[in-house]
């Protein structure tokens, strides 16, 4: 993949319903974001203003991908209509006019298929709101390729169809809008993957890849399991404090990066742990006790081993 852009890519996919998810999603997204995004909405040949409405409304840059357009962070790319949009090699989106997928053009499947096999596992697909099937098939793809798969919560999404196909055979992270959001918002801030970026130490290196591995995981989960519970969501105040670490690792060069990266995550997990702590200590809600107790620990020993990178 010599000559690929090096940076995440967010691909996602709504259709009926999706506008507000779409919105939600895209307004979370920090200015200084690091990902370029992707846009499908089902729209067929009708004219759309959805790039003025996310342009309106969110912190990035949105309009219709134009042929040969070249990837950029930190802008939102929408595919027009009656165009299917694809991400090529090394980085540049190319419009289809070919056949219609899932009855409708653009369709979701081709832009999840084509980032997952030029960007593999820096890219995240998201299927959100929707009446077909469509989204599916990319997932998959974007799974076998390392990428992240989320999907919006069936039961609360506007139009389930979408979401309900999504969840077969993909092993996605399922959350509801408010905690997508969030999710979305922080896939790409972890600091784990701008260490393996920005290390020379072998251990810290190999710390990191464990981080984003492990931890990153067990926090999606836990989130998960919260709201699942209809208990409230861990404080976003912490979602904040972790992007603010992350700005400050960005301007460190790299004679102080790795210093500055071990201290950044022991405070981090020092957070993590009190705030399991808290989950496994209040509330009568036995699962999310036993949960939260089994993530402190997990959180205790990745504590230990920053604390032995010092």
């Amino acid at each position: 993949m010599h000559g690929i852009a090096h940076f995440p890519v967010l691909a996602i996919g709504a259709s009926a319903g999706g506008l507000g998810a779409v919105r939600h999603i895209t307004e979370a997204l920090p200015r200084n974001c690091r990902a370029a995004v992707a846009l499908v909405v089902h729209v067929g040949r009708q004219p759309s203003q959805l790039p003025e409405i996310l342009n309106w409304h969110g912190k990035l840059p949105a309009a219709f991908a134009e042929e040969g357009d070249i990837l950029e962070p930190g802008h939102i790319y929408v595919a027009p209509p009656d165009r299917h949009m694809l991400l090529l090699a090394p980085g540049h989106i190319h419009l289809d006019d070919g056949s219609l997928v899932h009855h409708t053009r653009p369709a979701v499947d081709p832009l999840f298929a084509s980032a997952a096999v030029t960007f593999g596992e820096r890219v995240v697909g998201v299927v959100l709101s929707g009446r077909s099937s469509d989204g599916a098939a990319g997932l998959r793809v974007i799974r076998d390729h390392g990428g992240l798969v989320l999907v919006e919560d069936p039961a609360k999404a506007a139009a389930p169809q979408m979401p309900m196909a999504a969840l077969v055979g993909h092993d996605p992270e399922v959350l509801p809008l408010e905690l997508l959001a969030r999710r979305v918002a922080r896939f790409e801030i972890a600091s784990g993957k701008l260490a393996v970026e920005r290390t020379k130490s072998a251990a810290i290196k190999d710390f990191a890849y464990r981080m984003v591995d492990e931890h990153t995981a067990a926090a999606a989960s836990f989130n998960e399991a919260v709201s699942r519970a209809k208990l409230p969501p861990p404080p976003e105040k912490l979602d904040v404090r972790h992007q603010a670490m992350l700005d400050n690792l960005k301007a460190h060069d790299a004679a102080s990066f790795d210093k500055a990266y071990v201290e950044a995550q022991v405070q981090v997990l020092r957070e993590t742990g009190d705030l399991f702590r808290t989950y496994a200590t209040v509330g009568d809600n036995a699962r999310i006790k036993r949960f939260a107790q089994d993530q402190l620990l997990t959180s205790r020993t990745h504590l230990d081993d920053a604390s032995k990178l010092r």
